[in-house]
């Protein structure tokens, strides 16, 4: 993002398709791998609008974590207006949506797969 990695982010590949939704988090260098079903699986061939999201908390009552359990209680908890002041985005809003968002993926049966997704 803004010509660094971007850690601890979530990204979906949200299907053009009939595909299954594949999703990932980044690690300290912006790298990711897809999980469909299980880890490392990938994703499904096929045409996919990107989606990619990070929350920071803006209260101090937390652990601290970044485990994916805390990240799914989060978002599971998103509709309430609690949940809403305590995280603020940091990704701008037109990459967090799939309808939104102008990054595409076009995952291919043979050969690699590797993306580099710029977000400014």
């Amino acid at each position: 993002m803004k010509g660094s990695p971007l850690a601890g982010a979530t990204v979906a590949f949200s299907p053009q398709g009939d595909q299954p939704t594949a999703v990932a988090t980044t690690d300290d260098q912006g790298n990711f791998v897809l999980k469909t079903y299980d880890f490392g699986d990938g994703a499904a061939e096929g045409t996919y609008k990107v989606v990619v999201s990070k929350s920071e908390a803006s209260s101090s009552g937390g652990s601290g974590g970044d485990s994916d359990h805390e990240a799914e209680a989060e978002s599971a908890n998103s509709h309430s207006p609690a949940a809403e002041k305590a995280t603020s985005e940091l990704v701008p809003k037109q990459y967090t949506d799939s309808s939104t968002t102008p990054l595409t993926a076009e995952v291919k049966s043979s050969g690699e797969n590797k993306f580099e997704f710029k977000i400014e």
